[in-house]
């Protein structure tokens, strides 16, 4: 009879609990798929930063064989 009980008690603290766990797991995900999905933005701004921060290019041969109005 005392197994019983304790079975029982035990059921209805899990019926309890499930739902939280359930909750917080959700949470949980939610956060993780955030921070990666802000990590792949700061790395796309990062590459985006970079290419237009590149130095210029400055090698003359670059530019030979353009159209005749660039010439100087």
């Amino acid at each position: 009879m005392k197994a019983e009980i304790e079975l029982s008690d035990f059921m209805q603290k899990w019926y309890i609990q499930a739902p939280f766990i359930i909750i917080l797991f959700e949470v949980i995900a939610i956060c993780v798929v955030r921070s990666v999905l802000a990590f792949m933005g700061i790395v796309k701004y990062r590459h985006k930063r970079d290419e237009c921060y590149k130095a210029p290019i400055l090698d003359s041969s670059y530019f030979s064989g353009g159209p005749t109005y660039l010439e100087v």
